[in-house]
């Protein structure tokens, strides 16, 4: 009987520990894209930092557009999944 508590007890330390390690490892995010700042703590006036989503086909298409230089911009994109 004593050795089912002890066993019951790991696995909520386990699972405790598993918990904590996620939530450090993965923090919870606001979804906000951080601005590009210089070394004062300005926004770089040539910058961009926006996150926008499209409907293509009735998917919906999410976009993060990054830029310290408009000119030059970076842009990841997530596709819905299609394994469904």
């Amino acid at each position: 009987m004593k050795r089912k508590r002890v066993h019951k007890v790991i696995i909520a330390l386990f699972a405790i520990i598993m918990v904590v390690f996620v939530i450090i490892v993965f923090p919870p995010s606001k979804g906000e894209i951080p601005e590009f700042k210089d070394e004062e703590g300005n926004e770089l006036s040539n910058s961009l930092s926006e996150k926008c989503y499209i409907d293509i086909d009735g998917d919906k298409i999410g976009m993060i557009l990054l830029a310290k230089d408009k000119n030059k911009p970076f842009m990841r994109l997530w596709l819905p999944d299609q394994t469904s």
